[in-house]
């Protein structure tokens, strides 16, 4: 049986809180940005509950999925954000360390050097991005396609 509630971070942003069995007797609970609302299905937190207590995290698929990312031989730009609550850094920098094969770039952003009061986990893709995150996005893709 699957539980759903409201709770509040930290910072005072609503969060959905979906909260599931685990090995029959324990419960898991998973926090999600209020972005994705109180109606995530079932499989989706199940899966990311697997991927979250796997020590190699999305690795926990199997073989095949380490296979697509021993794939990708392109240069790969990877953001992390200093008041992301969902994933910090050293979870990014791990995940980077999937691409074998890549040149991987990360960079760390916060907040005040992409000059926005707050990112997150999800603020990328907001339209306040547009000006400074897509721009530089934008700049790296095409630096790279001249090069």
């Amino acid at each position: 049986m699957e539980l759903r509630d409201t709770a509040k971070a930290a910072d005072g942003h609503e969060l959905a809180v979906t909260r599931f069995p685990a090995e029959g007797r324990a419960r898991a609970t998973l926090l999600l940005a209020g972005a994705m609302g109180p109606g995530l299905p079932a499989g989706v937190a199940w899966q990311w509950r697997r991927w979250g207590t796997h020590p190699e995290y999305l690795l926990s698929e199997g073989e095949g999925m380490r296979r697509r990312f021993d794939a990708v031989t392109a240069p790969v730009l990877g953001y992390s954000f200093e008041d992301d609550a969902i994933i910090t850094k050293p979870a990014i920098d791990e995940l980077h360390r999937f691409y074998r094969r890549a040149l991987v770039e990360p960079r760390h952003v916060a907040p005040a050097d992409a000059r926005r009061g707050r990112i997150g986990h999800f603020g990328y893709f907001l339209p306040e991005s547009r000006g400074n995150l897509w721009r530089d996005t934008l700049a790296w893709l095409r630096a790279k396609a001249a090069a």
